[in-house]
């Protein structure tokens, strides 16, 4: 059955489209000068204000994928607040009393967002760590080579395990490309599958492969990529190549359970102690936050992370 076309009836950031493009009609109209002199002093009444807001929206915004109808007008701050109804969807425009400037979006610019406290990372005698990433998300990448060096600094006191995030289909029996999905394609979902059956067999190799990969493939052209990655840094093409053939779906099916049982959707995720963090994305900081978990700090949560890493980045995947 063929998908319907993302029209304004189904798609909800044409929506959001619009409000920018009118906030830009708004920006070209200010930079024009014709606001030089401020607001005109002539008010027209809010209904025609309303009507002339209501046929630049249809006529030049929504250009027939939808319908505007007015649900009300009112004064409101020195401007005309209009509800307008699309798609049975209540949405407010505002519009200068003069009816000649339409303003998309009122900002209340005394609002304070309420503080949200990250959570406390448990303390335990024998803390986990544990990754989630995708295998070309980049903030995961960047996540990945920011932690390597900690990874390296308490190699004997901690595991920090890698992990993907994937989903499931709706097929049940099938090649791994039909029952499983990742966010950048098929070969990140083939590239995940590789760098699972790295850690599996070749684990102290792995964050080298891993930062290779980084650097050097992408999720265009990771099928033939990883090959010389892995020769470059010791590991057996073979043995990755039949783990590949004979282990995928299990191991996807393992990932899947856990991206669902600790609710991860976003690349990168750190969780210490099956809590997730939620600080800076620099070595030192991500070196602080797991030796707090422990009881006993170990002495080398007393060592200092000199690393070249990039600059940690806010986002997600």
């Amino acid at each position: 059955m063929k998908s319907k076309p993302k029209t304004f009836l189904n798609d909800s950031r044409i929506w959001i489209g619009s409000t920018i493009a009118l906030a830009i009609v708004l920006v070209i109209v200010l930079a024009s000068g014709s606001f030089a002199g401020g607001l005109s002093t002539h008010v027209v009444d809010k209904n025609v204000a309303a009507s002339n807001a209501l046929n630049f929206i249809n006529v030049r915004v929504l250009r027939g994928q939808a319908t505007a109808e007015l649900k009300s007008v009112e004064d409101w701050n020195g401007l005309y607040k209009l509800i307008i109804t699309v798609n049975g969807r209540d949405i407010p425009v505002y519009v200068t009393k003069d009816g000649q400037f339409l303003i998309p979006q009122a900002i209340n610019m005394s609002y304070v967002p309420p503080e949200v406290k990250p959570k406390e990372i448990p303390k335990s005698a024998n803390p986990t760590a544990m990754l989630f990433t995708m295998a070309f998300c980049p903030y995961g990448n960047q996540a990945e080579n920011n932690i390597a060096p900690v990874v390296s600094a308490l190699k004997n006191v901690i595991e920090i395990v890698p992990h993907y995030i994937v989903s499931k289909t709706s097929v049940k029996n099938g090649t791994i490309d039909e029952m499983y999905a990742s966010l950048h394609g098929p070969q990140e979902l083939h590239q995940d599958v590789r760098e699972l059956c790295v850690y599996k067999y070749n684990k102290d190799k792995y964050w080298d492969f891993v930062l290779g990969i980084n650097k050097n493939c992408s999720p265009s052209n990771a099928d033939t990529c990883w090959e010389s990655i892995a020769q470059s840094v010791g590991i057996n093409v073979s043995n990755i190549t039949n783990c590949y053939k004979n282990e995928a779906k299990t191991l996807l099916e393992n990932e899947a359970k856990l991206d669902e049982q600790y609710s991860v959707s976003s690349s990168p995720t750190l969780l210490i102690n099956n809590v997730e963090y939620s600080g800076q994305r620099t070595p030192q900081a991500y070196m602080d936050a797991i030796c707090s978990a422990f009881e006993t700090e170990p002495a080398v949560c007393n060592t200092t992370i000199n690393s070249t890493a990039t600059a940690p980045a806010s986002g997600n995947c």
